[in-house]
């Protein structure tokens, strides 16, 4: 979709006319994905498609996995997090996930906020900033002074794992762009 909206070019048209019956057959029928790339970047491919097309389909199905997001999430004060799931049932709501588990949420600010963005959802603004707020605050991914705190064990011992700690800034960021909110600029540039 992106690099059709760059190019307007029209080949494999027939693959993404593949990928986007598919990816609208899990959204409808498949349990949503709430860690990890997979659910973000489905909430931003809907706002982008609402954005194209103004079909009201993307906006209607992404308003109702961003509903079912904010059921699952736990809510604390003015921030929420995903718990570790099996399918649709919560395994454990606490401890919430620290580290490099949280960095898995960078991808869920990022599309909560793309989505609001291209539609104005005000119940993916309010997952956005609640999440955003986690990953700040309470995420244990990037410390105060921007240190990347996030990583796995490895052959060598543990690891920072750039790409992950680098996304969730990334999240952080469109969060702040796009509200405008100094504190979140801040915290990223700091990183």
């Amino acid at each position: 979709v992106l690099l059709r909206r760059m190019t307007d070019s029209e080949l494999n048209a027939d693959v993404e006319r593949l990928w986007h019956d598919r990816s609208l057959w899990i959204l409808r029928n498949d349990c949503p994905v709430v860690q990890g790339p997979r659910g973000g970047r489905r909430l931003a491919w809907l706002g982008n498609l609402f954005e194209d097309t103004q079909d009201v389909i993307y906006r209607d199905l992404g308003e109702t996995y961003v509903r079912w997001m904010l059921d699952v999430a736990v809510h604390r004060d003015d921030y929420c997090y995903f718990p570790f799931m099996q399918g649709f049932r919560v395994m454990a709501p606490d401890p919430p996930p620290t580290g490099w588990t949280a960095t898995w949420m960078g991808w869920m600010i990022q599309g909560t906020t793309s989505f609001h963005r291209a539609t104005g959802s005000q119940p993916a603004f309010e997952l956005a900033s609640k999440l955003a707020r986690y990953m700040k605050d309470h995420g244990g991914v990037i410390a105060q002074d921007g240190t990347f705190l996030a990583g796995h064990g490895s052959g060598k011992g543990p690891t920072v794992h750039f790409h992950h700690d680098a996304n969730a800034l990334e999240g952080l960021a469109e969060f702040g762009l796009l509200t405008g909110d100094g504190e979140y600029l801040d915290f990223v540039r700091q990183g």
